[in-house]
């Protein structure tokens, strides 16, 4: 029985015995076409470098060689960067006997900067074996390699998101690259995460900072167009979407106020409104500082030179301190030694205040200041104060959060402890190290506790709140950067309202971002930015109770 097989032809075909091998037969011409392929082997249709945006057509040869009656073929590429064409140069289209030779006509034009190695797929009628051809070319230019859309989503009316876009250099010198949009909504952003404004050289890759400030509600479907000083221009499809001016309708039901760097405290209603700002004299860097707030008033601590906790009431009007500086009879102070680097502050539901003291623990103060009770949780706490052995396992508290039935927890670098409002131990855990799901690199930057007794810890390193459980296992985490079309870049401070939504402060642009426990972005507000302010940096957040 005759034997029906596809081969590849070239000039060692005719060393070979027909009669063996009967079959179509394929050859590339000489143009395009490059090496030496024996018999049975899988040729490849070499199409060299062109510029993306240019397209190339090469011919593969193919012949019947002994199979019977006029046999027609298929064709199939697996790559979206070439083609078949069907045209008058397309010889195969109305099939081939034995002996008879047609030309395929094949099309390259790449879909994406870089390297293309597909594979075309020949399918003979008569029962002929497939077989296959590798079509190689290479797309040089400058821009984007993905060659997909960049998509912002849908975000309110009156807000922005910046996302990032990779542009390469392929196949040219060092080049110099411009930018132009067709569309109001979009620019691109100068800021030191744009690095291809200095130029780039093959092969190598730089960043585009791409913002979406939408001009108005609706699709906004734009073209970034790509303009080297070498090579051919490219463009990226820009999509995104803006929904109406988001009103947060189930607001918390008090005033919002936020630390930012110019020593100031904001103060925003439950809608997120701007109501004013306040100061102090003795305020000293409150960056890393801490505020609480409840019906007594609003409670500062900065965590500089300032040992005291400044008092406020709710219009910012100064009332008062609380605590000393360390004083050479300590013994005369009783409890009520406040250490230099003393820097978290919280309120319990009675009224009182609790603050961070990483020599001792923890101090409890009434409204008016006068020292309550004292949790020792540092080694060091007994050469401070004679008969204050260590409650639980050992915390140097960075940061402080109290639950609705008043228990006491305290973050530290490398532990989280819960005590009740009498001192007792309740629980702890020790934090791991590293970088994956229910770990820390950095010291953390904030702590909460929801309504349900997980923990919400700002892990600064990670860029994201992660969640864990009161035992201290991981349960989520809520990654920062852009999230629902909103780009969260850099946060040292949040905090949660009585529905367990989350109010995050973004230092670098100056905004708070709102989400749900679970993530979900539910809108923004913003401060003015005072005039002349260099240092606008909002920093920590509390919610009046």
């Amino acid at each position: 029985m005759k034997q029906s097989l596809w081969f590849l032809a070239v000039s060692v075909f005719r060393k070979l015995r027909p009669a063996l091998l009967g079959g179509l037969t394929l050859s590339a011409s000489l143009q395009g076409f490059a090496g030496t392929v024996s018999a049975g082997a899988q040729t490849a249709l070499q199409f060299g470098s062109i510029a993306f945006g240019q397209t190339a057509v090469l011919p593969l040869t193919i012949t019947n060689v002994g199979v019977t009656g006029n046999v027609t073929i298929g064709t199939s590429v697996n790559g979206p960067s070439y083609k078949v064409l069907k045209t008058n140069a397309n010889t195969c289209l109305a099939g081939i006997t034995a002996g008879q030779s047609c030309v395929l006509p094949v099309e390259f034009t790449p879909a994406t900067l870089g390297i293309h190695d597909d594979i075309l797929t020949l399918t003979p009628s008569h029962g002929a074996a497939p077989s296959t051809v590798k079509l190689r070319g290479i797309a040089t230019g400058v821009g984007d390699e993905e060659n997909v859309p960049l998509q912002f989503g849908t975000i309110p009316y009156g807000t922005k998101t910046i996302l990032p876009v990779t542009i390469t250099n392929v196949g040219h010198s060092y080049t110099v690259l411009k930018t132009s949009i067709n569309g109001p909504s979009y620019k691109v952003v100068s800021d030191p995460e744009s690095t291809c404004f200095s130029g780039v050289s093959a092969p190598y890759s730089c960043i585009l900072q791409i913002e979406f400030d939408p001009a108005a509600v609706g699709e906004h479907d734009d073209i970034l167009t790509l303009i080297p000083d070498k090579g051919p221009r490219s463009t990226i499809s820009l999509h995104g979407a803006a929904g109406p001016a988001v009103t947060y309708s189930n607001p918390v039901k008090g005033d919002i106020y936020v630390f930012d760097g110019n020593e100031l405290v904001e103060i925003f209603d439950e809608y997120g409104v701007y109501k004013g700002q306040f100061t102090h004299d003795d305020f000293t860097d409150h960056r890393l500082g801490n505020i609480a707030v409840d019906a007594t008033g609003v409670y500062t601590k900065a965590n500089g030179p300032a040992c005291q906790i400044d008092r406020f009431d709710g219009k910012g009007n100064y009332i008062g301190q609380i605590g000393l500086c360390p004083a050479a009879d300590f013994g005369q102070l009783g409890y009520g030694y406040l250490y230099l680097l003393s820097g978290a502050v919280s309120t319990d539901s009675r009224g009182n205040v609790w603050a961070t003291n990483p020599v001792l623990g923890v101090q409890e103060f009434n409204a008016s200041g006068t020292f309550l009770n004292v949790i020792c949780t540092t080694f060091n706490a007994s050469e401070e104060i004679s008969n204050c052995p260590v409650v639980g396992i050992e915390n140097v508290p960075e940061y402080i959060t109290i639950d609705s039935n008043d228990n006491v927890y305290l973050l530290g670098e490398s532990s989280v402890t819960k005590y009740d409002n009498t001192g007792k131990y309740l629980s702890g855990f020790f934090l791991r190290a590293g970088s994956g799901n229910g770990e820390f690199n950095d010291i953390p930057r904030g702590f909460a506790v929801d309504s349900g007794g997980d923990l919400y810890i700002l892990d600064y390193d990670g860029n994201r709140i992660q969640v864990l459980d009161a035992d201290g296992n991981y349960q989520r985490q809520i990654k920062f950067g852009v999230i629902n079309g909103q780009l969260l870049r850099s946060s040292f401070g949040f905090t949660l309202d009585d529905r367990d939504n989350i109010y995050v402060t973004d230092a670098i642009n100056g905004k708070v971002d709102i989400f749900t426990g679970q993530g979900v972005y539910l809108c923004q507000f913003k401060p003015p930015v005072p005039p002349g302010d260099t240092s606008f940096f909002l920093a920590a957040i509390a919610i009046a109770k």
